[in-house]
């Protein structure tokens, strides 16, 4: 059995060789022996042309065994045999037994690329030794727990859904479960098994065991078609093993490293997304209040999340995980809140090479963020990263002057620039002690009129004034550090230690006022001055001249 499940990477191979080939008539395909299968044929014919086809699946296999051994093959397991079939065939009884174990792969095709056949699927078809799929018609008719029931059960033995298959859902029940897909068997067992998928609707794409704990490696690789609920390695059971997940070019409700239902596997995961539309989310392990009991890494590149993402290990273990140039619409969680008493914390490294878009509206911690291309950000969501390459442009839905969008070190002085094409607003990196703040400010255009960076204030003068023409002064410094920080607040200023505004002051002031304060806090700089600098001004000081923040 070990053996069997050994084959997948020869048979994936053969797989990416055969997919091109499956847009011509079956027939082009090489095959050792092949067999002919049709709903008008009979079981008393020989089967080995089209015009001798036999009745059922049972018989097509019988006479399949008989040619592979014919023509030395049957222990072959570099070799293929093939039944065509041609119209409706249903599986109508339980555990249907279709003859003997095989080492050598078969295929299970319809008789014209264009045309297929149809399997009317009332209970599993069980694979008795690795098969591919192409040209079919999968119709689930199991009215009772459809939802659990597989089309297709490979028992351990590698199954290969190729090209032109597609499926046909249960319809006569309250839900619509389409056709699922698994990879291993419904009892415990130690054996290696595998699913790869390139068509068709599925309801679940389970690598692994349906039911019963499985020690032994798992993998799923899709490269087309649509897994309904999810895809995973188990499904109400759990494994020991390797557990690898492949996806690319699909779509999927959700994505699972391990067990789609709540059993914790002691295996290690790795789950990679490529181009892939997931509308649900993306799970590091488990189901959602269970932990993955070995080591997790998750890479998405390309594609979007429309859900959530949790990284659900254990804390004794690792997680890893790799965001490259997708869009992320929910949390990123990196640990596991649902079981938090022993969950890890993941590491999370991000590449805006092209373009990233992270709309979870919350913080972020990530050990690297590789840039060059766009990095896109919902207001809300900020960024904190250790490690920074690369000039990025960043752009904010909604975005708001004086935030603190991203973190980076000091280092990365030139990071990020502002992705807008018009001059409203610049990206600045404020230094804050090790680190540079990088945020938006007011750019291209000037300030309003009656704002400016230095500020008027005479004894003669009036706090109805502007303050910003020597002509027309305020009359207290109160007035004064209000006008100023609201001009900073125009540019996006607030919070830079590196602005500086100037207050300048004509005659002589009285600070006649206990504790007197002169507005809010600010981390920019300010400069007390007086109009000419050979006459200076006065300050007559009754009580202390309270300062709110760095002042010259």
């Amino acid at each position: 059995m070990r053996k069997h499940a050994e084959k997948l990477l020869g048979l994936l191979v053969v797989l990416a060789m055969l997919l091109p080939m499956c847009l011509v008539p079956a027939g082009a395909t090489d095959a050792d022996a092949t067999v002919y299968l049709s709903d008008s044929g009979n079981d008393s014919n020989a089967g080995l042309t089209a015009g001798t086809a036999v009745a059922s699946l049972t018989k097509a296999y019988a006479v399949l065994a008989d040619a592979m051994s014919a023509a030395g093959k049957s222990g072959d397991d570099d070799a293929y045999g093939k039944i065509v079939v041609d119209g409706t065939i249903t599986l109508a009884t339980n555990n249907a037994d279709y003859g003997d174990e095989h080492v050598y792969t078969v295929i299970v095709t319809g008789a014209t690329a264009s045309d297929g056949f149809s399997l009317q699927v009332q209970y599993p078809y069980n694979l008795l030794g690795p098969t591919l799929f192409e040209n079919v018609t999968f119709r689930h008719d199991k009215d009772t727990s459809p939802q659990t029931e597989p089309a297709i059960r490979g028992d351990g033995y590698p199954v290969i859904i190729g090209a032109g298959v597609t499926t046909v859902p249960n319809t006569s029940t309250a839900t619509t479960y389409w056709p699922s897909v698994f990879g291993g068997k419904t009892t415990a067992g130690t054996y290696d098994s595998s699913v790869s998928v390139a068509s068709g609707d599925w309801y679940r794409i389970v690598g692994g065991t349906r039911g019963g704990a499985q020690t032994g490696d798992v993998s799923v690789t899709m490269t087309g078609g649509t897994a309904k609920f999810a895809v995973g390695a188990s499904f109400n059971a759990a494994s020991a093993g390797n557990i690898t997940i492949d996806l690319s070019n699909c779509t999927v409700a959700n994505a699972y490293g391990a067990a789609i239902s709540d059993h914790t596997p002691s295996s290690n995961a790795t789950l990679t997304l490529t181009n892939v539309t997931v509308t649900g989310g993306v799970y590091g392990g488990p189901g959602k209040n269970r932990n993955l009991g070995g080591n997790s890494v998750v890479t998405i590149e390309g594609g979007s999340v429309a859900g959530e993402i949790v990284m659900n290990f254990n804390n004794t273990k690792t997680g890893t995980l790799n965001l490259v140039n997708t869009s992320v619409a929910g949390p990123i969680i990196l640990t596991n809140t649902y079981r938090s008493s022993d969950a890890g914390t993941a590491t999370l490294n991000l590449e805006a090479s092209s373009s990233l878009t992270l709309s979870n509206g919350a913080a972020l911690t990530a050990a690297t963020f590789v840039g060059g291309g766009e990095l896109r950000l919902a207001n809300g969501t900020t960024l904190t990263a250790s490690a920074v390459s690369g000039s990025t442009a960043l752009y904010v839905d909604g975005l708001s002057t004086g935030v603190g969008y991203v973190t980076t070190p000091d280092s990365a002085t030139d990071a990020f620039f502002d992705g807008d094409d018009s001059d409203e607003y610049d990206v600045e990196g404020v230094a804050v002690g090790e680190t540079l703040v990088w945020k938006f400010t007011a750019g291209g255009g000037e300030p309003p009129a009656d704002l400016a960076d230095t500020v008027y204030v005479s004894a003669s003068g009036s706090d109805s004034n502007s303050g910003t023409d020597p002509e027309a002064p305020l009359a207290t410094l109160t007035a004064a550090y209000a006008k100023l920080n609201e001009y900073m607040g125009s540019i996006g200023a607030v919070n830079n230690p590196a602005a500086t505004g100037t207050i300048v002051v004509e005659g002589t002031y009285v600070l006649a006022t206990n504790n007197a304060s002169f507005g809010s806090e600010h981390v920019y700089g300010v400069v007390v001055t007086g109009l000419l600098p050979s006459d200076g001004f006065s300050l007559q000081v009754q009580y202390p001249y309270n300062i709110l923040g760095p002042t010259t």
